[in-house]
């Protein structure tokens, strides 16, 4: 399931479900900041890969390469 990022009125941000967000829209809840795009991880470097596990709360190991990481960043995206 594809998430997004809803801001509810009172500023609190919460990733929910595309399915979620459209109820909490039309109970006019907040709004829909942003959809979770997919970074192209092909084209990112070894250090723009830990930053992005390191933002989504990846354990990976200091010594991982970029595969590796490519690797765990497309399994928790998944």
């Amino acid at each position: 399931m594809s998430q997004v990022i809803f801001t509810f009125k009172d500023g609190r941000t919460r990733k929910v479900t595309q399915a979620e967000s459209r109820l909490l829209l039309r109970l006019g809840k907040g709004s829909v900041v942003m959809a979770d795009a997919a970074p192209d991880l092909d084209a990112m470097d070894l250090d723009a890969l830990r930053a992005l596990a390191q933002e989504r709360g990846l354990k990976v190991h200091h010594n991982a390469g970029a595969d590796k990481l490519r690797a765990a960043l497309r399994v928790d995206a998944a």
